[in-house]
């Protein structure tokens, strides 16, 4: 950040805030970069510079024969992405798979309404509807095999969906799948129960 200083007075209180800066900001400067800072003055310019650790000092050039500053180089490590590019397969669920969801539980009879059409308590305990969307994992083997590039072969992507059944009086889970591309195909897709019926007392939900 570049402050010109148009006044004696601004540059009196810029050259305070740099002798009181390291005092005043420590806490900052024990988090490390980039919220440590030093302050360099170069002709009419006070320049505020992050460094790159307590006690390592961003390098400034010195001004050049105009009298003018020349652009600060501040010293840097580049940050190298280490993470693994096939790890999207443990995604959490979009808004538009969550719809997928709905809209083939629906279809398949599973549930009788949305949970956002349940209009008051007594529907509550009667209709069956979803209540949770969460994400399956894939199987651990598959897994591995695609994320070490042993396989170019997605696992499949599946959704476990938590219905309230009022009809039943207990809570089941659905795994529903296979997810392909925020779709789930009407012919293809399966809906498997997790839960025996009445495992999860409705008491319980």
């Amino acid at each position: 950040i570049n402050v010109r200083g148009s006044s004696q007075q601004q540059k009196e209180e810029l050259q305070q805030e740099e002798k009181t800066f390291d005092g005043d900001d420590r806490h900052l400067q024990q988090a490390g970069p980039p919220y440590s800072f030093s302050f360099r003055r170069c002709n009419d310019q006070f320049l505020r510079l992050p460094s790159a650790t307590p006690s390592e000092e961003p390098s400034i050039s010195p001004p050049n024969d105009s009298g003018s500053c020349e652009t600060c180089e501040i010293n840097s490590n580049e940050i190298e992405f280490a993470g693994n590019l096939r790890d999207d397969i443990f995604d959490q669920l979009s808004p538009l798979e969550m719809e997928a969801i709905n809209q083939l539980l629906l279809r398949r009879g599973v549930i009788q309404k949305l949970i956002n059409d349940v209009r008051n308590e007594r529907e509550t305990m009667d209709f069956d509807y979803i209540v949770f969307h969460q994400f399956y994992p894939p199987n651990k083997s598959e897994a591995l095999a695609y994320l070490d590039g042993e396989t170019n072969i997605k696992p499949q992507r599946y959704a476990i969906a938590t219905v309230h059944r009022g009809s039943k009086k207990d809570v089941m889970q659905y795994k529903v799948g296979p997810l392909v591309n925020d779709r789930l195909d009407s012919d293809t897709a399966t809906v498997e129960s997790m839960l025996q019926d009445g495992e999860v007392p409705w008491a319980q939900r």
